[in-house]
């Protein structure tokens, strides 16, 4: 859980995004989901979006209101990820090319809470 709010540094200037928050008082023993910090928005960065553009704010998640990584630094201020899809499920592509050929990213339905796969009866 701990690289999940602190993720340790990497090689190549690329580091891990965060996903939660220490809460204050209670050490590295709880975390709960990173709370927008821009102006009066107040809603949660809940929606998890691995996609290169978010994930170079240092964060892996946009608050599901403002459509923005919770980084107060740079950019990231006023850039808010406008398009729907950003709050969309996404998966890898799988095509086994460089990015300049094919895209890596695909949109996918989300995905069904408790929805396991068929059990099949044992051969034999």
């Amino acid at each position: 859980m701990h690289n999940w709010v602190a993720p340790k540094g990497r090689s190549g200037g690329f580091q891990r995004p965060r996903f939660f928050e220490y809460i204050a008082g209670h050490g590295n023993s709880r975390v709960r989901l990173i709370a927008c910090p821009h102006g009066r928005c107040q809603g949660p960065a809940s929606h998890i979006c691995l996609l290169p553009e978010v994930a170079v704010s240092g964060f892996g998640v946009l608050c599901v209101q403002c459509r923005r990584a919770p980084q107060l630094d740079g950019p990231w201020v006023t850039l808010a990820f406008t398009p729907a899809a950003y709050l969309g499920c996404h998966s890898a592509s799988g095509a086994e090319v460089g990015l300049r050929a094919a895209r890596q990213t695909v949109q996918v339905p989300p995905a069904v809470p408790m929805d396991v796969m068929p059990v099949l009866p044992l051969a034999g």
